[in-house]
Order: C-alpha cells, then structure tokens, then sequence
C-alpha cells in the first residue's frame, strides 16, 4: 500500500504540472526540501536557451507533499525530492540529507540543481522574486 502511494502521489503532481501554462515540454522540473518544520518548492521550465525559475502556488502541493514525506518512517525520511517531466517517462527523485550538497547560499543551490538538469542554461527569476 504503501509503495502503490508513493508512487501515485508523484504523478498527481505531474498532472498539474502538465496542466500549467508555464510547462515546457523542453523540460519541467519540481523541486521540494522537506524539514519537520519547512516545505521549500521551486520550479524551473527549460526555455531552450535559458531556464525559468519560480516559486510555485504552495496550496496546490503542500498536502501531496507532506502525504509523500510522512509515507516514509521518520529517521529514514527523504529531504529533497525532484520530479523532472521531459519526454515520456517522468523521473522522481528521493535525496537524503546526505545526497545534497549545501552550496550555502540559496542562490548558487537553485543554480547547481538547474544545471543538474538542463545544463549551464542562465537561470531567470520572475522580476517580482
């Protein structure tokens, strides 16, 4: 049971990631850090020659988010998931606290974690962010 949900969970993500205007078939990734007490989501569009880079609507993941977190027992939780959705079969990533590499600062993470994906593309920011 357990198991059946994690895996439907992600792909209830990837059905209103598909569904936003911004998705690009060129690459949509979503990224989520999890804390007992902090939920960080950023999304990026591969644009072809540059990557966007946002913030998305926290209400439309935070429950999915949470659900697929807590499926996992508590030491051995997950604290980045990443869901890249490029050609037909998305690709989910679970990272441990290990697995990622603290760059310091937020800005050189969400460069590291782009170019992890979409290669050394300049990363734009919304003019609001």
């Amino acid at each position: 049971m357990t198991k059946d949900r994690k895996a439907q969970l992600p792909r209830e993500i990837e059905v209103t990631l598909k569904a936003d205007l911004r998705f690009s078939r060129l690459g949509t990734l979503f990224v989520c850090e999890m804390t007992h007490k902090a939920i960080g989501i950023s999304m990026f569009w591969d644009r072809g020659n540059y990557v966007a880079h946002s913030n998305p609507n926290y209400d439309q993941f935070i429950d999915i988010m949470y659900d697929l977190w807590e499926l996992d027992a508590p030491g051995r939780r997950w604290r980045q998931m990443e869901l890249l959705l490029r050609g037909k079969v998305p690709e989910v990533k679970f990272l441990s606290k290990q697995d990622i590499l603290d760059a310091g600062m937020e800005r050189e993470r969400i460069g590291d974690t782009s170019a992890r994906y979409f290669g050394d593309k300049r990363v734009v920011d919304p003019s609001w962010y």
